[in-house]
């Protein structure tokens, strides 16, 4: 987990505007014990551009063939934390998916811990370019956990490195031109 202050620990369903959370996909119809039993972590840094560190438990109960990861789910895990990084550098805090294309690696597996990172990458007017990967982490022991060493800020834990990088992704989003009738999802990040 970062250390740094220069990253804030949220969780976007204890964040997220109480009229979005509870008809969102990703916190309300994708949560359960099975599928994914406890709440997304979210790391952001916030500055010129947004660079972010997100973490969650995948379930049994999210998979196209028996015993892999549906890829329409880490397009969603994606989209949520593409999003997240689009609300910090958009003055309205509101960005919408024009654009998010997939490259899928290696199979994902269930019952794992999934970590994300995010960052955009350029900014022009309303439009934002995010890029990021995802990699699921190989199993271990809380035990094999506790004898290593922590990561500190944004460098890559070794349950990363050793983890399988199973999709690349970069997107285009955009700040609506009327937001006036939508509420942000998520609040501003403090800038470092």
């Amino acid at each position: 987990m970062p250390q740094s202050s220069a990253y804030e620990e949220s969780r976007p369903s204890r964040t997220m505007h109480p009229t979005a959370s509870s008809v969102h996909m990703a916190i309300g119809s994708l949560s359960g014990p099975t599928m994914i039993p406890t709440d997304p972590y979210f790391f952001v840094k916030s500055d010129e551009t947004c660079h972010l560190i997100g973490m969650c438990y995948v379930g049994s109960n999210l998979c196209g063939h028996p015993g892999f990861v549906h890829g329409g789910l880490l397009f969603t895990l994606f989209d949520d934390a593409f999003a997240r990084c689009a609300s910090n550098v958009f003055s309205s805090r509101i960005g919408m998916t024009a654009n998010l294309d997939i490259s899928f690696r290696n199979p994902s597996s269930p019952d794992r811990v999934y970590i994300y990172r995010s960052e955009v990458v350029k900014k022009e007017g309303r439009k934002a370019w995010i890029a990021g990967e995802i990699r699921c982490l190989n199993p271990f022991t809380t035990e094999e956990m506790l004898r290593r060493q922590e990561s500190t800020n944004a460098e890559v834990s070794v349950e990363e490195n050793q983890g399988t990088l199973v999709a690349e992704a970069k997107a285009l989003f955009v700040e609506p031109r009327d937001v006036t009738s939508m509420v942000p999802l998520y609040p501003k990040v403090k800038t470092s």
